[in-house]
């Protein structure tokens, strides 16, 4: 727009005065074209070496290459009039555009700024020219009254120039300012997608890997059967194929039930024991923890809850069956809960079992993962336990959090607020 303004600026001269026969001072206005197309090269240089600066830099040094544009526009465009008619010209006008340009590309205090300078420039320009501090050039032949004379005139018109460059920069800097908001969320919004997308495409191709090297085991060990080897060898592999069943049919429960948390928004809330529930969910794992020889020791002191039942159970279940599954026996399993304050409850729970190494810590909680010291072991863990566990406390706008030390034990820390206490 910058080349097409300085181009545009000779051929009107040159159109008014040989068409028009407007007299015009066209050697000086030719020279304005001149210094505007020298001061675009001048902007072409600096603009491409801004641009391989790094972006705070590109950012501001770009803020400040706008910023003299527009100066030195202004001031072309104020001795541009000045030589073609002063406030008589029509295209007074122009002074607009760049208050937009400024609006839309500048702070707000950097536009009223450009806009207030932009007045002095006129005002100079309008008052020098009334005063006789400056010649007028009229434009004969266009103009026949000498509007720049009239202190009525140039009174009404300069209010009217102030009261709507003020008002042209506020509401261009408004509706600016409203559409790189929108243009900031819709980015946020799309960059979020494109997270969620990629999470989505590792998300079915961990779950269709799982499950593909859960049928190729059963698929072997079944192969196996019709082959001709001794009964024992036989049962032995519908054994295996046996227990790979129940792995995966484990897996596609919590994958069921991590994808049901995911998507259901409310919970069915009610008020209940927290000491029955627990206890309830230590006499269905009797068995495996006499079997092991582990002693659980419970101290609840909470009363009843509000929140939901059937999830509260399966967060205590999950982590108690990650407990005995992780110990080899002779062990212990303390379950702590207490009020803290008048609106807020704590559970710690904790076992002295294998413990989890430290650099896996900070991902115990993701989706499928599998600490590195039960890899490749026979426990048949899914990696989707603890999510799952998160995710209802989340669900509880509650936290949980892990301390662990290989060899020594894993204390989890469940913090609930006061809205699963019941009024």
């Amino acid at each position: 727009m910058r080349w097409i303004a300085a181009c545009g600026v000779m051929i009107a001269t040159l159109f008014s005065s040989h068409v028009f026969s407007v007299q015009l001072e066209v050697e000086k206005l030719f020279l304005i074209g001149a210094l505007l197309l020298l001061s675009n090269i001048v902007y072409l240089y600096f603009y491409k070496r801004f641009t391989r600066q790094l972006e705070g830099y590109y950012e501001k040094n770009m803020r400040i290459l706008v910023l003299a544009q527009i100066i030195v526009d202004l001031v072309l465009l104020t001795f541009l009039l000045h030589y073609a008619g002063g406030v008589e010209n029509p295209f007074i006008i122009y002074y607009v555009f760049h208050l937009m340009v400024a609006s839309i590309i500048l702070p707000r205090i950097y536009s009223y700024a450009v806009a207030t300078f932009m007045m002095m420039l006129v005002g100079i320009m309008a008052g020098g020219e009334y005063l006789g501090w400056f010649r007028h050039y009229s434009l004969e032949g266009f103009i026949t009254f000498d509007y720049y004379n009239n202190l009525k005139y140039l009174a009404g018109t300069g209010l009217i120039f102030i009261s709507t460059s003020y008002v042209v920069v506020y509401l261009t800097g408004t509706v600016s300012s409203k559409l790189r908001k929108k243009e900031l969320a819709y980015r946020q919004a799309n960059q979020e997608l494109l997270e969620k997308d990629k999470i989505k495409n590792e998300y079915v191709f961990r779950i269709t890997h799982d499950i593909k090297g859960h049928i190729a085991a059963i698929k072997n060990c079944l192969d196996a059967t019709f082959a001709d080897i001794p009964k024992d060898k036989k049962d032995e592999f519908i054994s295996r194929a046996y227990a790979r069943t129940e792995r995966l049919i484990v897996f596609i429960q919590d994958l069921l039930r991590i994808t049901q948390l995911r998507l259901r928004d409310t919970m069915i809330k009610e008020s209940f024991s927290l000491t029955e529930l627990i206890s309830e969910i230590v006499e269905i794992h009797r068995d495996n923890l006499s079997k092991k020889n582990i002693h659980v020791h419970l101290d609840i002191k909470t009363g009843n809850i509000f929140a939901d039942r059937i999830s509260m159970a399966e967060v205590f279940d999950n982590l108690l069956s990650n407990s005995i599954k992780y110990m080899n026996g002779d062990g212990d399993i303390s379950i702590i809960a207490l009020k803290k304050g008048s609106d807020k409850i704590h559970v710690e729970f904790s076992d002295t079992g294998m413990g989890i190494p430290q650099k896996d810590l900070p991902n115990i909680f993701e989706e499928f993962y599998i600490a590195s010291n039960n890899q490749g072991s026979a426990t048949g863990n899914t990696g989707m336990g603890l999510a799952i566990v998160r995710k209802i406390i989340k669900n509880h706008n509650g936290s949980i959090q892990v301390n662990s030390k290989e060899g020594a034990g894993t204390t989890f820390l469940i913090r609930l607020p006061g809205n699963t206490i019941p009024k």
